[in-house]
């Protein structure tokens, strides 16, 4: 907790609640949350290959497992906006305005489904989110 509210160290942080994870493995909360954090902090691939590692390695509750599963699929979906971001923002020297003139200009077929059944966004740092409510993607 220290780690992330007063240091602002989320690498830092998503360790230990890796850690919380491997402790009390009846709570998804620390390992969806470490997943977030490494993803935060430009690491989306770190945080899929360690939701993969759980779901391959562990042995969870269907709701447990369920979550997890969403949170892999969120993820897989935010790399492939990367991904198509990384292409635009080299091809143009500027984010877009909105994730949907990455489909617009080709960059991406269609947007990746969002298991939260919500939009994908583009922040004002540019980061992909994927679980804000108040999120839109124009």
């Amino acid at each position: 907790f220290d780690y992330l509210y007063f240091l602002d160290d989320k690498l830092q942080a998503s360790h230990y609640f890796k850690q919380a994870y491997e402790r009390s493995p009846n709570s998804f909360t620390f390992a969806t949350l470490a997943s977030k954090l490494l993803h935060q902090e430009g690491k989306t691939e770190s945080g899929i290959l360690y939701l993969e590692s759980l779901l391959k390695n562990h042995t969870q509750s269907g709701e447990i497992k369920k979550a997890l599963e969403m949170r892999l699929l969120a993820l897989k979906g935010v790399l492939v906006i990367e991904k198509a971001l990384s292409q635009y923002k080299k091809r143009f020297g500027i984010n877009p305005p909105n994730l949907h003139d990455l489909v617009f200009t080709g960059f991406l077929k269609e947007m990746p489904p969002n298991p939260y059944q919500i939009n994908y966004c583009l922040n004002e740092s540019g980061q992909i989110e994927f679980d804000r409510v108040d999120c839109n993607m124009d």
